[in-house]
């Protein structure tokens, strides 16, 4: 699945998810597409990965 991006001189990009944490992260788009709209990054709620977690990684599917 790929993501529009909005950088900060307007250019837009499709990106995949992991490349889409790191831009967030690196505050280095301004905005990015959901379904329902444009999200905007320092504005609207985004999920962020929670650093202070230190329990099983229970979204990773199983292998087996």
């Amino acid at each position: 699945m790929m993501i529009r991006v909005r950088y900060p001189d307007g250019e837009t990009r499709m990106v995949r998810p992991p490349l889409l944490d790191h831009l967030i992260q690196t505050r280095k788009i301004v905005e990015f597409k959901r379904q329902d709209g444009w999200v905007r990054v320092g504005v609207d709620p985004v999920r962020t990965r929670r650093v202070d977690y230190h329990g099983p990684e229970r979204r990773q599917a199983s292998l087996l």
